[in-house]
Formats: C-alpha cells, sequence, structure tokens
C-alpha cells in the first residue's frame, strides 16, 4: 500500500513537472507573438545572421563536393610521335623523381582518344573525324603542396624538366583553375568564420537584452516564488523555452533566406564549372547537418538565458523591492 501510494505521488509529480514545461512553453510563445513589431526586430538580425552561415558554408559544400576529383593538380603531356618507347620510360622514370608526384599513367594514341571521349562526351568534332589526332600521352597527378594562392607553381624542377625535353611536343596544366579555387575558397572559409561569430554575438546580445527586460518586469512575481520556496529550476524554466521558440523560427527564415542565395550563387559556380567542363550539381545542406545548426544556436540561446537569470536569481530580491 505504501509503494503504490508512493509510485501515485511519483507519477503526479512528473503529471505536474511535464504541464508546468507545457505552461512555460505556451507562455514564451504567446509572449513573442504578442508583439508583431518587436518579433520582428528581433528576428530580423538574428535570421540574417543564421542565413550567411548557411549560406557560406553550402557554398563551401558545393566547391567541395563537386571538385572531389580535382584536389590535385593534373599535368597532360603529349608526346612527339616519333618517341621511342624506351625515351617514354626514362620520361615516366625521371618524372617519379620529381617531389609531391601521386601518379604517372602513359596512354597510346587509341587510349587517348577514348579518354578523350569519355570526358568530352558532347564534344563529336574528334569522334567525327577519320583519323586519330591525339598523340601519346602521359598524364601526372601532383599534390597541391601549398594552398597559397600566389604559390609559383611554374618554375620548379618537374616543370623544368618539362620544358626542356626534346620528346615532349607540348604539356598542359589544371594548375590555374585550381588556384582560382582555392582562392575562392579560403574567401568562404574566412566569411564563414565571420559569419558564425557574427551570428554568436547577435544571439547572445538579443537573447541577453530580451530576458533582461522580461525578468526585470517581472522581479514582483520572482520575489513571490522565492518567498514560497520556489527552486531556481522553476524559475528558469518560465524564460527558458523563449530562446527554444525563437531560435527555432529564426533557422527557417534564414533557411529559407540562404536557399534563395545559394541558389543565385551556385548558378555562378556552375557556370565557373562548366567553363572547365567540369559537370555541376547543387547539394544542400543534409536533415542532419541542420538538426545540428538548430542545436548550436538554441544552445547558444539556452546558455545565455541561464547566466541571465542566474545573476538575477542571485541578487536580493528584498533589497531590489523596497
Amino acid at each position: 500500500m505504501k509503494k503504490l501510494f508512493q509510485n501515485r505521488l511519483s507519477l503526479e509529480a512528473l503529471m505536474s513537472y511535464m504541464k508546468h514545461h507545457k505552461e512555460c512553453f505556451q507562455y514564451n510563445a504567446k509572449l513573442l507573438f504578442k508583439n508583431p513589431m518587436k518579433l520582428f526586430l528581433i528576428i530580423i538580425p538574428i535570421s540574417i545572421a543564421i542565413s550567411l552561415v548557411l549560406v557560406s558554408y553550402i557554398l563551401i559544400k558545393n566547391i567541395n563536393n563537386n571538385l572531389i576529383d580535382y584536389e590535385h593538380e593534373k599535368i597532360i603531356l603529349f608526346l612527339k610521335k616519333d618517341i621511342p618507347n624506351n625515351y617514354i620510360d626514362d620520361i615516366k622514370k625521371n618524372i617519379s623523381k620529381k617531389n609531391n608526384i601521386i601518379s604517372i599513367d602513359f596512354y597510346t594514341e587509341e587510349e587517348s582518344l577514348n579518354l578523350y571521349s569519355k570526358i568530352n562526351s558532347r564534344d563529336n568534332v574528334v569522334n567525327n573525324l577519320s583519323f586519330n589526332p591525339l598523340p601519346k600521352t602521359i598524364i601526372i597527378k601532383r599534390k597541391v603542396i601549398d594552398y597559397d594562392y600566389d604559390y609559383d607553381y611554374e618554375n620548379n624542377d618537374l616543370n623544368i624538366f618539362l620544358e626542356n625535353n626534346a620528346y615532349i611536343d607540348s604539356y598542359s596544366s589544371n594548375i590555374i583553375f585550381l588556384k582560382k579555387t582555392i582562392y575562392i575558397k579560403n574567401i568562404l572559409y574566412k566569411f564563414l568564420i565571420f559569419a558564425l561569430i557574427f551570428l554568436i554575438l547577435i544571439l547572445i546580445n538579443v537573447i541577453n537584452n530580451y530576458i533582461k527586460i522580461e525578468v526585470t518586469s517581472n522581479k514582483n512575481k520572482i520575489l513571490i516564488y522565492r518567498i514560497i520556496g520556489a527552486r531556481n529550476s522553476y524559475i528558469r524554466r518560465e524564460y527558458m523555452y523563449f530562446p527554444i521558440v525563437l531560435n527555432f523560427l529564426c533557422f527557417l527564415i534564414g533557411f529559407i533566406l540562404a536557399q534563395f542565395i545559394t541558389r543565385y550563387f551556385s548558378n555562378s559556380i556552375g557556370d565557373f564549372l562548366h567553363s572547365y567542363e567540369i559537370q555541376y550539381s547543387f547539394f544542400n545542406i543534409s536533415f542532419v547537418e541542420a538538426v545540428l545548426m538548430v542545436f548550436f544556436i538554441i544552445i547558444i540561446g539556452v546558455t545565455t538565458c541561464k547566466i541571465v537569470i542566474n545573476r538575477f536569481l542571485d541578487e536580493d530580491f528584498y533589497s531590489i523591492n523596497h
């Protein structure tokens, strides 16, 4: 009987606890939508800050995912038609001794044509010719060792060797393209850091000021709670749902804004990649990434809210009231 009574008390306590959470959520939701102009002024800066973070992240994700096969410098050597086979092996051996070489692949005339047709499937000019215009080729992959946009990749031992070899008719490299993408990514990474800092500062400032005003205006109500013996956690709970509701709403608006902005910029990125004959696909943030983003901004908001309320609860409300 005693155990049954204790279980009933525990159940009633749990129901009371859940009811209070529900009431706090409803109170904060009503508080938020009570003044539309005030809500607008609160939501706009946070939503813009969130959209800036999302835009920079989505653009970086699109560049990285579309260029996953273009992380290294690719140098294509076009060999002279009269080159002896033993000289091809010598060229490969000399290249393999150079720094930062990842791979060296040799292609015959027929293999070069097949590779060209595979990469440039839309180009029917070469395929319609009655002869094979492509020579023997060697494709080198070299690690990009310096992510500085101003790094000089042309004056090094490999390039000097290629320039001075009599059996190499010509060669091409995608290093200019890599340097451009590295430069763009560096700007986007810096912008992402700036946007994150801006978002954190905006969240802290807006929630700090709003909760201060609410707690100060309700100091008599909080004083009554303290007199009747309410715990600090009970008093805090009444305001803790505000940053949750606010930040979730701001994320939805920021996400919509980010979609419009990224679609605009992704077209420019697509045109840039298409100019180098690279297929472009748009990558949005995943559901998991969106949840982590919401969780991140809610944690900042709740932590700020808790700190502000704790400061007030640590004060002597009796002295404030008299």
